[in-house]
């Protein structure tokens, strides 16, 4: 499988297209908007808009305390 990953940052919004070959031979693509934010005890928060071919949504993603 092969991917690709084309974006841009301006302060804290990550905007980036994607786009992938599955073993089939079949693309697939889409777009993410991601807000970056630091928690109050340093971890990084990613607040996630997507769509793709399949549908749309949300994600949050939060840094694993180490």
């Amino acid at each position: 499988m092969a991917r690709a990953l084309v974006g841009t940052r301006e302060g804290d919004l990550i905007s980036l297209r994607y786009v992938q070959l599955n073993r089939d031979g079949q693309t697939s693509g889409g777009r993410c908007d991601t807000v970056v934010s630091v928690l109050p005890d340093g971890r990084l928060r990613l607040d996630e808009t997507w769509e793709s071919r399949s549908g749309s949504g949300t994600s949050v993603v939060e840094e694993i305390a180490g």
